[in-house]
């Protein structure tokens, strides 16, 4: 059965679970937003502050400005509404803790200096209007980055949004892979439906 590339390099089939820690996500899969909030946990957001994959520690010691500065540029540039830096995630609505995550991994792609591959599933699922937008743009500013991102979503208008390409699947069997631009809802409605797209 088949097998997954990422630069050349074959992706190893290594299932993530709630304990998988999000460097051994990046290693083997790529950068993931999770795609329900009580998944959220599993990607170890202790606060807004925590961010293990970061430059905040020498030895055994956490570096409290490297810290400050960081989530600073994390609440800033993703508009991330919190008490403050130090507020734990599980406190922050459900809005929030996805646009805290989506901050830290796509920083973490960014400063690796390799174009990443971003794994959105539902991304949008349960947000507000706002956060929508904040998420909607932050992916479409990393696909203009050069990043390659696999979008999962049942939400039409918005595979249209975010999509160049738009895989359908029907009982888990691809039903084609069309061109986003060129596509009508119409027909997209058909191939989940079980119809092959045309040759």
């Amino acid at each position: 059965g088949g097998r997954i590339s990422l630069h050349d390099e074959v992706v190893r089939q290594r299932k993530a679970t709630r304990q998988s820690h999000p460097q051994t996500i990046r290693r083997d899969v790529g950068d993931a937003v999770p795609n329900k909030p009580a998944r959220r946990k599993a990607f170890h957001v202790v606060t807004v502050e925590h961010d293990p994959t970061a430059p905040i520690a020498s030895g055994r010691f956490l570096r409290k400005r490297a810290i400050a500065e960081l989530s600073t540029e994390y609440i800033e540039k993703f508009s991330v509404s919190t008490p403050s830096a130090a507020t734990p995630a599980r406190n922050l609505s459900g809005g929030n803790q996805q646009k805290a995550i989506l901050a830290r991994e796509i920083d973490a792609g960014t400063k690796s200096g390799v174009t990443p591959l971003i794994v959105a599933a539902y991304p949008t699922r349960g947000l507000d209007v706002g956060a929508i937008e904040v998420v909607r743009e932050a992916l479409l500013a990393e696909r203009r980055r050069g990043a390659a991102i696999m979008l999962i979503s049942e939400d039409l208008d918005e595979l249209f949004v975010l999509s160049d390409r738009v895989m359908v699947l029907h009982g888990g069997v691809n039903m084609g892979i069309v061109d986003a631009g060129g596509v009508t809802k119409e027909r997209i409605g058909l191939m989940m439906a079980g119809e092959l797209a045309a040759k």
